[in-house]
């Protein structure tokens, strides 16, 4: 018996537990017929994290970086798979946003031979009994009253996102090209009484402080707000080639689902290249969001140079394979508006990956229907004020609003004359969410 224990413990041990095991096994654990789906889910995300910080379970693919979605308002098909097997195998019904279980399925008996074609719920319930740490902790977290497990949730994606920045400081840490921690380091700002959380992120090549002054008017007025650090930046300029553009988006998105857990109305904007960000963040959720505010969105970029940048990394790439150069044509000098925030150097590879972020940003364009400001400096040195016309015309929304800037300069929200600029922004969350 011993032996036969100690073989099977083996055997599940190397499970890659996956979504549909976490999902199932929490409706096993309900103690209550209802339960809100968001915290279902977020329920079930605190145990997916919890699992893959352990060292000994292994998690299938499904556990990991998108699971997010399940959170942030955004379809997530390992969901929608399961929750139909559920409703056919369990009578699991929705109602708004509450499931609804019929517990007797759960405990029916069944045949050895007919549960597997009878309730495929029970078998995916039953390969998880012998992993006593994850039956805890979903005993732990689908019992967990909605106020505290909303806190949870908030509290750990926040610790997480300094926990990232400050792991990839140590590594990438230049010398006189770094600039303090508190550069980089994201930041939220809480609001007494607030209902409103905003989302804000900084552009290209700069950092979360880019954005203190628009954030601390703002938190000033009583919003709460979170600055997003932006996955490559904040660091130096190296990390910038080790990362895609599905990383930054993967920062945006659990920087929203902080603020989804925190308040109950949640509008998301950027500036410049953050601005494309929380275009797309607003394409993905479509009426989940608020509003949506852009600042000099990046949406076409002035310098005719970077149109060359795909075939210069390709020659660079080239002449790497074939060694006829030690040091291959990769980075370019950086000069910037705000040289305490920004990186004095630009990589190739992240001038490739804004463009692969632009494109997917024009493409989900349409997709934006929830109200949305555009705000544009007339002579933008970057961004070409162009971008804003092709915005207005292509998002869905039937609220647009089109903000012209007097400047010259590209960095507005830190330049002088920004008062004007914040106030609008002001105006239309006002607008949209009161106070």
């Amino acid at each position: 018996t011993g032996l036969t224990n100690a073989f099977m413990r083996q055997i599940y041990t190397r499970t890659a537990i996956n979504f549909d095991h976490l999902f199932c096994l929490g409706l096993a654990k309900l103690r209550r017929a209802r339960i809100r789906k968001e915290d279902f889910h977020r329920a079930i995300y605190l145990i997916a994290l919890s699992l893959r910080e352990m060292e000994d379970r292994r998690t299938h693919p499904s556990l990991q970086s998108d699971l997010i979605k399940i959170i942030i308002d955004e379809p997530y098909p390992p969901l929608e798979s399961i929750v139909k097997q559920a409703e056919e195998d369990t009578r699991l019904s929705e109602d708004d946003n509450t499931y609804i279980l019929d517990r007797s399925f759960l405990e029916k008996a069944y045949h050895f031979h007919s549960i597997r074609l009878e309730n495929a719920v029970r078998v995916i319930i039953n390969e998880l009994g012998p992993l006593t740490r994850v039956t805890q902790l979903c005993n732990k977290y689908v019992a967990m009253p909605s106020t505290r497990l909303r806190k949870e949730f908030a509290d750990r994606l926040e610790k997480r996102d300094r926990d990232e920045f400050a792991r990839d400081y140590e590594i990438y840490f230049e010398e006189g090209v770094s600039k303090a921690p508190a550069v980089g380091r994201p930041f939220y700002l809480p609001a007494s009484g607030a209902t409103t959380g905003i989302v804000l992120c900084h552009g290209y090549l700069a950092a979360p402080e880019e954005v203190r002054p628009l954030a601390e008017f703002l938190q000033a007025q009583g919003y709460a707000v979170y600055a997003v650090r932006l996955r490559g930046f904040g660091t130096a300029p190296r990390q910038v080639a080790d990362v895609k553009w599905q990383d930054w988006l993967h920062s945006f998105r659990r920087a929203y689902a902080i603020m989804r857990s925190r308040y109950d109305r949640v509008i998301v904007g950027g500036f410049s290249a953050g601005a494309l960000l929380a275009l797309l963040s607003a394409a993905h959720k479509q009426e989940a969001l608020d509003g949506v505010f852009c600042i000099n969105t990046a949406l076409i970029l002035s310098n005719i140079k970077t149109r060359f940048v795909p075939a210069a990394m390709a020659w660079s790439e080239l002449l790497k394979r074939m060694k006829l150069a030690e040091h291959p044509f990769e980075s370019v000098e950086h000069i910037s508006e705000s040289p305490e925030i920004n990186y004095p150097v630009n990589y190739l590879h992240g001038v490739r990956e804004l463009g692969r972020l632009i494109s997917a940003c024009r493409r989900d364009l349409p997709s934006v229907t929830c109200p949305c400001l555009i705000m544009q400096g007339t002579h933008d040195p970057i961004v070409d004020p162009k971008s804003a016309d092709e915005i207005m015309s292509l998002i869905g929304s039937e609220q647009k609003e089109f903000a012209p800037i007097e400047t010259n300069h590209h960095n507005i929200i830190r330049r002088e004359g920004r008062e004007q600029v914040f106030e609008r922004i002001l105006q239309f969350i006002q607008t949209k969410c009161g106070n």
